[in-house]
């Protein structure tokens, strides 16, 4: 029997969309036979939107494995807040090899992409024996403006290769071992006030020796513009979701026509004022989390 592609993305209910689109679209492209199993980390999504996730891609050789975020994060987890737009769930991507204990290697992907190339050819990439695959960042190295501010203090080159945490080939037997889930966490909390994007300041403070480049085409920016269709598109800036998108229009009408073979199909853009309050939401989860902790 074929190796089970093992994949696993976070989302909350306001993004249910773009996950449907991204399982779509790794279903579609998928023609080498390993079955996938893909573990949704859930943050509160709405038993209805479950439902046409699971009508759009549900199947013998495509399982869906739902996870309550309750249990993504260790109850001691020491969660750093800070007053940014980004979501308290992104730090359950730390924490998959306790959540997932009888998995060796996993994909992780952030929700705001979609997959055009066959993603096992990712599932194979060689890690030569680090922890991690990733690609390179367009900002390049620490020493840029939103990387790795205070690397001097820490003991690092400025000319470090920095990484972007969205798309993750994962060793979680070497990552286990290293308990990396809370030493990214220590790195994060301690120079917080540096980790502009929190998670990707830890992960790549964290694995500054022990992460191995990935093909770039799997980690594409959708605000670019590529001679090729890259293997996975990721929309970092605003997402296709809404209508104040500025990206690529090849991109955004891919991730249409994904979405229109789903039981999505006939969404439309929402205003751009649901964005703002999208953020403010997640800023205001923050703020509870802080006063009372988790519920």
């Amino acid at each position: 029997m074929a190796t089970t592609i093992t994949l696993v993305s976070i989302c909350d209910n306001h993004y249910a969309e773009m996950l449907c689109a991204l399982l779509k679209s790794i279903a579609e492209n998928h023609h080498t036979g390993e079955p996938i199993s893909y573990y949704i980390i859930d943050d509160q999504i709405s038993t209805g939107r479950k439902k046409q996730v699971e009508q759009s891609v549900a199947a013998p050789d495509f399982t869906l494995n739902w996870i309550p975020l309750k249990k993504a994060i260790p109850a001691n987890a020491r969660v750093p807040i800070d007053l940014t737009m980004y979501p308290l769930n992104i730090y359950a991507r730390l924490f998959i090899s306790e959540t997932l204990p009888g998995l060796e290697r996993v994909i992780y992907l952030d929700v705001d992409t979609i997959v055009n190339g066959e993603i096992s050819e990712l599932w194979n990439t060689d890690l030569q024996g680090r922890i991690a695959g990733a690609v390179l960042d367009p900002l390049g190295t620490f020493d840029n403006p939103a990387g790795v501010g205070n690397y001097r203090e820490l003991g690092l080159s400025g000319k470090s290769p920095y990484f972007n945490s969205g798309v993750l080939l994962l060793d979680l037997k070497a990552w286990k071992a290293r308990n990396l889930g809370e030493e990214v966490l220590r790195i994060i909390y301690e120079n917080r006030r540096f980790a502009k994007f929190p998670d990707q300041y830890g992960l790549n403070v964290a694995l500054a020796d022990n992460w191995t480049p990935i093909d770039p085409s799997w980690n594409a920016f959708a605000s670019f513009e590529y001679q090729q269709l890259p293997n996975l598109v990721h929309f970092i800036a605003q997402k296709p979701i809404y209508e104040d998108y500025q990206g690529n229009v090849q991109f955004r009408d891919l991730f249409y026509g994904y979405l229109g073979r789903t039981a999505f199909r006939g969404f439309r853009p929402a205003a751009r004022s649901n964005r703002f309050m999208q953020k403010g939401t997640q800023k205001l989860k923050k703020f509870f989390f802080k006063l009372f902790g988790r519920n």
